[in-house]
């Protein structure tokens, strides 16, 4: 701690020795050097100089004029849009958000415009004049929902209802959705399809055919369809169609995943039944099984004499008994039927396959390769010594490389398709094109000069800082280096009585060092001279130039 007592010391010694208004212009140099200082560290070194209200939310169209003139109104004019997003100085974000709030100016979220509906019911309140507002509410609801999609910039909903006159007095839905989407782009039929299925989920009773979409951007209008339901009458056949081309696709690309830049385009061929059967019936004689018989037999035999007589008129006549029955002897009676009728039913197997709507017939795939794919991998088979420069491919090495990816594309994307009816090769269904790919020119580097002065606009303050703070220290500097030192008052004073009493200092015995000594110190003149020396060489020097000067006057 010794080298600090001495630094104070020194110090204290320099300020004790200057003027009055060098003292002053000191404190005040080091008082602005240290307030510099305390500034530079809390702000000036913070990242960045503004920030993006609302934790870099990303306003509307539609919000941002009104939030604008809400800063207006409250005086804070520091405000930059930047790409949607509002961009305000650091340490001033309350201030901004207390001017929305008070304008009334914030965006609002789903749950509030729903609650700000209800707040604002009335005791007495019609209830004509309550359905309508709510009706109203729920309009705005939906219409964030739709506005807070991908691709939406801005969105309106109206919905209304009627009763049909008559004896069922049925209720009708209507609604009309007018969107406009993000820049110069068109509605795609995925977001259709979604507003429509939003709408009728939100509004009781109304069906998707009664949905109106309205692009702003193109002016087209679209119709939400029954089967985009999925209650509906059942999946459209494009839909089908695109569901597949889509699962081929994604297929497909993971497939090519290492080729860069590569496109991909399935076409899928739908059967166009509804429902198809097939039904596969075989016969087998050997093993029938009988299902229905029929047998009749009828037999009947008489030889010899009847017991009882001759039969018949005759023998009941008053004749004699010997003409009865002589006439009754070699009589014979046969009768003999047989009849067999059998039914059989074939033996078999009957086999019936029905099959789902809009089944797959073929697949065939379209696949762009960019050229460069085939010099890239040329480069990497060849590539270049050290030292040297690249060049370029030859034609016929590039051909043949060609031809052995594309015949390698084909085969690995033949092994994803389904088989068809009627091609032997899948290769076939699979159509491989290279085309060159126009390489946009590089974006330029900002160049050195450029980035320095984006540098000193972001930085200029503390720039700043840091300068006054430098200019600061070396004014105080000069201004203490400037200032006469007690040493050399005291040569000074020393100087001037030398040359008024000459040199005497051995003539004037032990009062002589009380006289010429510093204050009282007691030292002879020779070891303060030598004191001075050893601490101020600089003052020392010019003492001695001038008692040098005077004496050769």
């Amino acid at each position: 701690m010794d080298f600090l007592n001495k630094y104070f010391a020194q110090i204290r010694e320099l300020f004790e020795g200057m003027t009055p208004g060098a003292r002053v212009t000191s404190v005040l140099l080091l008082a602005v050097t240290v307030v510099s200082l305390g500034y530079l560290f809390t702000s000036g070194f913070s990242p960045g100089g503004d920030v993006f209200l609302l934790d870099n939310r990303t306003f509307s169209s539609d919000e941002l004029p009104p939030m604008l003139g809400a800063f207006a109104s409250a005086g804070l004019a520091d405000v930059e849009i930047v790409g949607g997003r509002i961009r305000v100085p650091r340490g001033k974000e309350m201030a901004y958000v207390a001017a929305l709030a008070d304008a009334g100016a914030l965006p609002q979220d789903f749950p509030a415009i729903l609650d700000g509906v209800l707040n604002k019911s009335g005791t007495f309140e019609d209830k004509t004049k309550f359905e309508a507002r709510q009706r109203y509410g729920r309009q705005k609801f939906l219409a964030e929902v739709f506005r807070s999609m991908k691709g939406i910039e801005r969105a309106a909903v109206l919905f209304d209802e009627q009763i049909k006159p008559g004896l069922r007095r049925e209720r009708m839905v209507t609604a009309s959705v007018s969107v406009k989407p993000a820049g110069s782009l068109a509605l795609e039929e995925r977001q259709v399809k979604s507003i429509c299925q939003t709408m009728v989920g939100a509004v009781a009773g109304l069906k998707s055919e009664d949905v109106v979409v309205t692009d702003l951007n193109t002016g087209n209008w679209y119709r939400g369809s029954p089967a985009d339901s999925p209650g509906g009458d059942g999946t459209l056949m494009a839909q089908e169609q695109r569901r597949w081309e889509d699962y081929y696709r994604g297929k497909i690309e993971d497939l090519l995943r290492l080729v860069p830049g590569v496109i991909v385009t399935p076409t899928v061929e739908l059967t166009p039944e509804k429902k198809h059967t097939t039904r596969n019936t075989k016969y087998d004689k050997d093993n029938s099984v009988p299902v229905n018989m029929t047998e009749t037999k009828t037999s009947r035999e008489f030889t010899g004499e009847s017991k009882a007589g001759r039969p018949g008129y005759v023998a009941q006549q008053n004749t004699a008994r010997s003409l009865a029955t002589s006439e009754a002897k070699g009589s014979e009676e046969k009768e003999k039927t047989s009849e067999l009728v059998e039914s059989k039913l074939p033996a078999g197997e009957e086999t019936e396959k029905e099959y789902a709507a809009h089944m797959i017939d073929r697949v065939s795939v379209a696949v762009t390769v960019p050229t460069s794919y085939f010099t890239k991998i040329w480069q990497k088979r060849n590539p270049t010594p050290p030292g040297e420069e690249p060049t370029d491919p030859p034609a016929a090495d590039i051909d043949q490389i060609r031809t052995t990816e594309v015949a390698r594309i084909k085969s690995l994307v033949a092994g994803a398709l389904p088989q068809a009816d009627g091609v032997a090769d899948p290769t076939q269904l699979v159509t491989v094109t290279d085309l060159e790919d126009i390489i946009p020119p590089a974006i330029p580097e900002p160049t050195l000069t450029e980035n320095a002065g984006s540098w000193f606009a972001r930085n200029w303050s503390t720039v700043g800082l840091i300068l006054l703070g430098l200019v600061s220290l070396m004014m105080l500097r000069s201004m203490i280096r400037s200032a006469p030192s007690s040493d050399a008052g005291r040569l000074g004073d020393l100087e001037r009585r030398t040359a008024e009493t000459g040199n005497s200092d051995d003539e004037e015995g032990e009062e002589e060092p009380r006289r010429f000594g510093f204050s009282g110190t007691g030292k002879s003149l020779r070891d303060e001279l030598t004191e001075l020396v050893s601490t101020d060489p600089e003052t020392a020097a010019n003492i001695l130039k001038n008692w040098i000067g005077t004496g050769a006057k």
